[in-house]
């Protein structure tokens, strides 16, 4: 089974091709490609695109040999927790319901620069 981002990648690509291409792609299978990718994505939980948010914005501004985890605090909450470990030993534990807040607390509080742009 295609991964689900895969899944909706693949379908805005070709809605693309058939808009440039309207030939190449017809809008009936654009159009179902489409809806099948959307009726998938709408299974997911949006919790699950904000923790991997977190992890990615913390990821991309920690030392490579610290380990990130993040979590929901609680089931059906609004909050997500992310931890620093450096080996077995917890570094960090911050809770917020914003990824870009609570990196950006994390950034501050470890003293890292952020990455140039």
């Amino acid at each position: 089974m295609m991964h689900l981002v895969d899944c909706a990648r693949g379908a805005l690509k070709l809605y693309a091709l058939h808009l440039r291409h309207p030939a190449t792609v017809p809008p009936e299978q654009a159009l179902k490609v489409g809806q099948e990718a959307l009726e998938r994505l709408e299974l997911l939980d949006s919790k699950a695109f904000q923790l991997a948010e977190l992890y990615q914005l913390v990821r991309a501004l920690q030392p490579k040999h610290i380990t990130v985890t993040v979590a929901p605090v609680e089931s059906g909450g609004k909050n997500l927790m992310v931890m620093l470990l450096d080996g077995p030993h917890l570094m960090e534990t911050i809770l917020g319901n914003d990824p870009k807040a609570i990196a950006e607390m994390m950034r501050i509080k470890q003293g890292w620069e952020k990455e140039a742009a």
